[in-house]
């Protein structure tokens, strides 16, 4: 658990991030966890009724894939629709994500986080960037040295 503290507005977070995710991600593998990865595809919501969606943060109409009662699994997993949804995600990036040195860690989070503006004013950022740059900045050298020993 780490804990992230903003004194200028009073705020107290606690995250939890998943070690094994990190070490991926510095090692160059992919991350267990669909949000640290440069595409998101294979995180389907399945409703009681069947309903498929996209992603379990986006159970809305428009990223209703199907029915699992009327359309097997793999093809809706394969579908044009999921596959551009999963590109989404890398491809709606703002240019100060793509230009940040830890993109590698988290690819810019779930989109379901992208909520604010960048600094220099384009929409599209993680509210979590923040935080999540002091983390990363944090574990980087003991990550680094990680990673060098997991690659062998």
């Amino acid at each position: 658990m780490t804990i992230l503290r903003d004194k200028p507005r009073g705020i107290q977070l606690s995250i939890s991030l998943n070690f094994e995710s990190s070490l991926n991600r510095w090692s160059g593998k992919p991350s267990p966890i669909c949000y640290d990865n440069e595409v998101c595809e294979k995180s389907l919501a399945i409703e009681h009724d069947g309903s498929i969606y996209s992603c379990d943060h986006f159970v809305y109409p428009e990223y209703n894939l199907g029915n699992i009662k009327e359309n097997p699994i793999p093809g809706l997993m394969s579908s044009e629709t999921q596959i551009n949804f999963g590109l989404s995600k890398i491809n709606s990036l703002p240019k100060y994500c793509r230009e940040c040195s830890y993109l590698f860690a988290c690819n810019g989070g779930c989109p379901k986080n992208r909520i604010i503006k960048t600094p220099d004013g384009e929409f599209g950022l993680n509210y979590l960037c923040r935080g999540l740059k002091k983390y990363f900045s944090k574990i980087d050298p003991f990550m680094e040295i990680l990673a060098d020993k997991f690659k062998k």
